[in-house]
């Protein structure tokens, strides 16, 4: 006899078993603590339950009027401590001990009760300890959009939900759809918001959207602004005008090596190459991308430039660069604040500007111009596949494919498409 699978019909109104939350550990295990081993806490239908196992084996519960919320912890472990006294004292049970407190005395966090800027230490601590991010990255980037968040929760009238704390931060602090800086501030609040609910037992509505929903409130770049590759001749005028020579040194590096700011502070030299150390974390490489070795190009006009720059850094170490770019994270804005005041920085970014934009270029000089002109020299003047300047730059090929190839247009493919032809005839 042929039998038919079964489908087991879950009962309408059941709700499945979820993951304890780490404020609702903490919670029992301090009750323990101060009550003894047999006592214990439930969320019975979104308020307090007190359970009591005796010695024996028999129990005893009691529903309390306080919400199952993280911020009514400490109320909550005073009562514990009121109805203990009560039952071992005058001999009472659990029900009868609770009618003699004075219930109105008990405050119930029912909205923004919660001390968010004791929230957002508790996480600035928790990303630093399980090092997600460092103490500089922190006060260089996420301290400011914590910031904002507090100062958005602490206005009037207060958010009530996380979709709308995110939204007035983002009416209040307006950035292009899409951009980087929106995008952050949008994922970085809310991490917040799921440590609050998670560890610190906020209200389940401060819970932020899910990823579709954040990214209707993060947007789409709707004109996106293309790279800008700093020409040899702009890099020559602007090499020439820099009197420090340390300084001159570490904006050299970044165009000869194609390096993100932040990465002139890690470097060193292996053999010919140069060797960056440093790991950039995303949400895909918690970890960070792969420490690399890197070919160095030089520009038009600047031959023998990176063996130059290598030469100076075997001998000197890091001494051969700014006090301020020796900082394992400090390069970065070491170099933006020294080229932000630079006078012929400030006017290679003016003529930039007025420039038409051609051949899938922006026409915005900025200080990754730097780092981009290595991708263009990669391909255009060196042969490189996209493979091989990806590796070299310390991103996936899916980054560099969606970074720069715009810049390739149909004379690019009709180039390729000979090469192809010549092949085959040799082959044939």
């Amino acid at each position: 006899m042929l039998w038919r699978k079964r489908r087991i019909l879950r009962p309408p109104n059941t709700v499945l078993a979820r993951k304890t939350l780490p404020w609702e550990k903490s919670l029992r295990d301090l009750l323990r603590g101060e009550c003894g081993k047999g006592w214990t806490c439930l969320n019975k239908r979104g308020k307090i339950q007190v359970q009591i196992i005796f010695d024996d084996g028999a129990r005893t519960a009691l529903t309390t009027d306080l919400i199952w919320e993280g911020s009514n912890s400490v109320v909550f472990i005073a009562l514990c401590k009121q109805l203990q006294h009560l039952m071992v004292n005058q001999q009472l049970g659990l029900a009868e001990a609770y009618k003699l407190i004075d219930r109105t005395a008990i405050k119930t966090n029912k909205s923004n009760d919660l001390d968010w800027k004791n929230v957002i230490d508790k996480y600035k601590k928790s990303r630093i300890k399980t090092k997600i991010i460092t103490e500089n990255t922190w006060e260089k980037n996420q301290q400011l959009r914590m910031t904002r968040c507090l100062e958005v929760l602490e206005a009037s009238p207060r958010p009530i939900s996380g979709k709308e704390l995110l939204e007035k931060i983002i009416d209040k602090y307006p950035t292009p759809a899409g951009k980087t800086g929106r995008r952050r501030q949008v994922q970085d609040v809310a991490a917040l918001l799921r440590f609050a609910v998670n560890d610190c037992g906020a209200p389940t509505r401060w819970w932020p959207p899910e990823k579709d929903k954040l990214s209707e409130l993060i947007g789409v770049k709707t004109d996106s602004e293309k790279p800008y590759p700093i020409k040899p001749e702009q890099l020559i005028r602007l090499l020439a005008s820099i009197d420090d020579p340390l300084m001159k040194n570490a904006i050299s590096f970044m165009a000869c090596f194609g390096l993100r700011g932040v990465e002139v502070g890690n470097i060193q030299t292996s053999g010919e190459f140069l060797y960056c150390s440093y790991r950039k974390k995303t949400a895909k490489l918690p970890k960070g991308t792969k420490p690399r070795n890197i070919v160095g190009l030089d520009p038009a006009g600047l031959e023998g430039l990176s063996n130059q720059l290598l030469a100076k850094l075997k001998k000197e170490g890091n001494k051969c660069l700014p006090i301020g770019c020796r900082l394992k994270e400090g390069a970065g804005l070491t170099i933006g604040d020294f080229l932000k005041d630079h006078p012929m920085w400030r006017k290679l970014v003016k003529e930039t500007a007025e420039s038409p934009k051609t051949k899938g270029f922006g026409n915005t000089l900025v200080p990754y111009s730097l780092r981009h002109s290595y991708s263009y020299r990669a391909s255009e003047n060196y042969g490189f596949s996209d493979r091989i300047a990806a590796a070299n730059m310390g991103h996936s090929l899916k980054t560099h494919n969606e970074h720069y190839g715009e810049w390739f247009d149909n004379e690019d493919l009709k180039s390729a498409l000979e090469k192809v032809k010549v092949i085959q005839k040799r082959t044939a």
